[in-house]
């Protein structure tokens, strides 16, 4: 579980949501900037708890609430044959946006994964060997 601050209007419990880091200068001098930037950029998330604390907040209606999340698996490509059960740091960076399946492709650079599922071969325009996976993050 990590704790962090979302919209008030978004705190509710089962939330699903994917983390997007904020970029807005409103953020650069606000104390609370650790706790609300705290998570895995393009993961995916859920809120488990939510909890007593609330703060204003100049970007969220309403302010911001504590809540306690948990990383989901997600899907992305990595290079190789994807094989179930091992852990890998991926590497696969692309900037092919243009790509059916660059949302795959450029998830989870630099994060360290373990393959739950694979989903099966990747068509790539650039020619690499890439399988479609499910992973979850190592914490």
């Amino acid at each position: 579980m990590v704790f962090t601050l979302i919209g008030k209007l978004l705190a509710k419990e089962g939330l699903e949501f994917i983390y997007y880091s904020s970029d807005s200068e409103e953020c650069d001098d606000c104390d609370l900037k650790e706790v609300c930037l705290n998570l895995e950029e393009n993961w995916r998330y859920r809120v488990t708890r939510v909890r007593n604390v609330e703060h204003d907040c100049s970007l969220h209606e309403g302010g911001v609430k504590g809540v306690d999340v948990e990383p989901l698996p997600i899907e992305i490509a990595v290079e190789g044959r994807g094989v179930e059960g091992s852990t890998l740091k991926c590497k696969l960076k692309c900037d092919s946006k243009d790509c059916k399946n660059f949302k795959y492709c450029s998830t989870a650079e630099g994060k360290g994964v373990k393959i739950l599922k694979n989903l099966g071969k990747v068509e790539c325009p650039r020619g690499r060997v890439l399988r479609r996976v499910i992973v979850d993050w190592l914490r």
